[in-house]
Parts: structure tokens; sequence; C-alpha cells
């Protein structure tokens, strides 16, 4: 599997690439409405997208419920594009493996990064902290089909990518007790997409992080599916055949991508897991696009 990576300045995606088929999900904010208006036009079919809250095994696509083994049945040389500013976690999973299994050639993510986020108020005992209202969160669980049972007495290695979303970690501490005794490593995304927004995350995590036992720190560009997926690869080569990898993408979109290609490849065999808390996106979370990026997956 390799990625290829092209970038495009500016808020208006000027790429010239065409496609047969792309899915994408729904547009909470300027990046989404941009990015659909973009592939509608450059596109020979859009296909709304979304998880199946109902049937975990299932997307919904273009309103019918379809199971994840019937996705992408398409031949392998079609040209498919994953509209990745608006599909999440979940659906990039499955269709993901889909084309995977499906024997397609390739496949490409676009993504717009933001030109900022909505930001909470300062509170004033502690304005050292930087909030941001991005996602309403729930309780940390797996992704069917992505799952391994936690409760298995093996090594486990966490790799959380963090962002803006300090409580995120918080939650997962709290809700996965055995995490204490893993071995940790954090991942932030420096450079992050504009100078100094890397220190928005480290300083939501830093309080979280200080004083764990068996932790180390990493940083690969925010923008990288590459560096990610490199991270993510490394730390799972260095473990025992018995071990497993636990990722928790709790950064941005492109380090979620490489943990769902990661995942796509080492999920049999309790290799590797997710855990995931099934975030709900917040309308009007960003705004503007600073750049546009296309990640290129030759599969095969």
């Amino acid at each position: 599997m390799r990625i290829r990576t092209f970038t495009a300045d500016g808020a208006i995606c000027t790429f010239t690439f065409d496609w047969e088929v792309a899915y994408h999900g729904d547009a909470l904010d300027t990046r989404g409405c941009e990015a659909l208006q973009f592939i509608r036009a450059r596109s020979r079919k859009t296909v709304a997208c979304h998880q199946d809250s109902d049937s975990p095994r299932k997307l919904v696509v273009d309103g019918a419920r379809i199971s994840t083994r019937d996705l992408l049945k398409v031949d392998r040389q079609t040209s498919v594009l994953l509209e990745a500013t608006t599909l999440d976690l979940v659906e990039l999973l499955h269709l993901l493996r889909a084309a995977v299994e499906h024997g397609l050639q390739r496949v490409d993510l676009l993504y717009a990064e933001p030109g900022s986020y909505q930001r909470e108020a300062i509170p004033l005992d502690a304005p050292w902290r930087r909030e941001f209202t991005l996602s309403d969160n729930y309780r940390f669980e797996g992704v069917a089909g992505f799952a391994a049972n936690l409760n298995v007495d093996s090594d486990k290695t966490l790799v959380a990518f963090l962002g803006y979303e300090g409580a995120r970690l918080v939650q997962a501490i709290e809700q996965l007790s055995d995490m204490a005794g893993w071995t940790k490593i954090a991942v932030f995304g420096v450079p992050g997409y504009a100078s100094g927004w890397e220190m928005n995350a480290l300083a939501n995590n830093v309080g979280t992080l200080y004083g764990m036992w068996d932790l180390s720190i990493q940083y690969c560009a925010a923008a990288s599916v590459t560096g990610a997926l490199d991270i993510l690869e490394r730390v799972h080569s260095r473990q025992s055949d018995s071990a497993t990898t636990v990722v928790a993408p709790l950064g941005t979109k492109p380090h979620t991508i490489a943990s769902a290609l990661f995942l796509v490849k080492h999920c049999k065999y309790q290799q590797s897991t997710l855990i995931w808390d099934h975030p709900s996106r917040t309308a009007n979370r960003s705004a503007e696009v600073r750049r546009w990026h296309l990640y290129r997956i030759q599969i095969a």
C-alpha cells in the first residue's frame, strides 16, 4: 500500500482530477459545503453515506441500508473518491476495507483543512486552557469488525493521536481502567495546520499526560497520513505476535485516515483494535478553508 499526497493552498480547490463515483457525508460547515460542491463538479456520481446507528455492520448509502460486505462492488479499475472532510472514521473504515477486499487498484481521499476552529470562551479560573467546541462525545467502544477483546491477558500498546479536545483523552482513561497497565504513546500533530496550532493540542492534553506511567510522546505533521501510518507500523512491528496495538484517533483527520488504513491491514487475530467515542460533530465547528489535500492510496 503506497500513499501519494497532493496539496493545494487556498479556499478554492484547484485539483483537476475526475472520479466515476465519490462517497461523502453531511456538510456541517464551510469546509464541508466547499468539498461537496467540488466533488459534484468533478465526479460522474456522488453518493451520500453515513453510519447506521441501528445496525453497526451496515451503512446508510443514498438512503438505503447496505451491508458493509456489499460496499464498493465495482470494477477494480473504477476511480473512487472518499470525501474525508465530511465522512467520519466509521464510514472510512468500512469503505476502505471494502476497497481492499474487492480488489480496487486505487482509492483517493479528499480533505480540506480548516481556516479556524470554533473556540469556547476562556475560563477565568484557568486562562491557560484552550478549549474548542468541536463535538459531543459518548462512551468509548469499538467498531464492529475492528474490535478486539481488551480483557484478554496480553501486552497492549496504546497509540493515541491527540488534538484540541483534551476531554476525550480524560474520558478514555476514566472508562478504560485497564489502560493504566498499557504501554502508551501520545502523538501530536507537529507542525500543525498553521503556526502555533500545535500548542492548542499540547496545552489541552499535557495535564492528563503528566505523570502517566510508561508513556512516550511522538510527533508527525498534522496533515501527514504517511507520517502517522509510519508511526503505527513502527510501533506494531516491535511488538510480539501475541500483543495488541490499540489505536485511539482523537486528533486530526489525516491521522484518522492513517489509523483507518492501519486497522484495515492489521485488525485480524487480535493484532490491533480501536477505541472510539463515536463523536457527534458540532455544526459550524470550523470556518473557511486553509488548504486542500488529496491522498492517493495505491492498494494493488
